[in-house]
């Protein structure tokens, strides 16, 4: 038998390749871009957040046992730094003690609220000119995120696996 045909019929390959295979479906569903499902204006009449949709983040993590929010974040956040006019969404930072926080700022998130599978998302952002410290940002995060996480870092590790032949799957002849 040739090494090529010894190496496609060994368990290392048959397992890489099922890997692969549902890394590639799973890819293809998220970069499956279709229509606008969902969307926020900010036009509403009363001019506020539209709760409906919009999880208003508070604090600074500490009451979740995660202080600094994982990542050292040093504002506190607060909805009156959130506001809706015009059509538009601000988040305003400030210099304000609030808590063990010497800075203010606003965080939304539609966890629970709203979740697209297929689609396109889409925001129109303007971000201001910074000074060192400030980080804006914009995040897509999906529902099952940690999940993602987790399962991505087992496949590289498996892979890693194989390819050493510590699993003691790869031919030797």
């Amino acid at each position: 038998m040739t090494k090529t045909r010894k190496m496609l019929r060994s368990p290392s390959f048959l397992l890489v390749l099922l890997t692969l295979l549902l890394f590639d479906h799973w890819v293809s569903a998220y970069l499956n871009v279709g229509d606008v499902l969902w969307e926020d204006s900010f036009d509403d009449e009363n001019n506020g957040l539209k709760t409906e949709y919009w999880n208003y983040v508070l604090g600074d993590g500490c009451d979740f046992n995660n202080c600094g929010w994982g990542n050292d974040e040093l504002q506190y956040y607060t909805a009156d730094s959130v506001s809706v006019s015009s059509g538009n969404l601000g988040l305003t930072a400030r210099r304000r003690e609030e808590g063990n926080s010497r800075f203010t700022s606003g965080r939304i998130t539609t966890q629970d609220k709203v979740m697209v599978q297929y689609g396109r998302i889409e925001a129109r952002i303007r971000i201001p000119d910074v000074v060192e410290g400030l980080w804006p940002a914009f995040w897509t995060l999906g529902e099952y995120l940690l999940l993602h996480v987790v399962l991505m870092l087992l496949f590289s590790f498996i892979l890693v696996l194989l390819v050493s032949g510590f699993l003691g799957l790869t031919n030797r002849a």
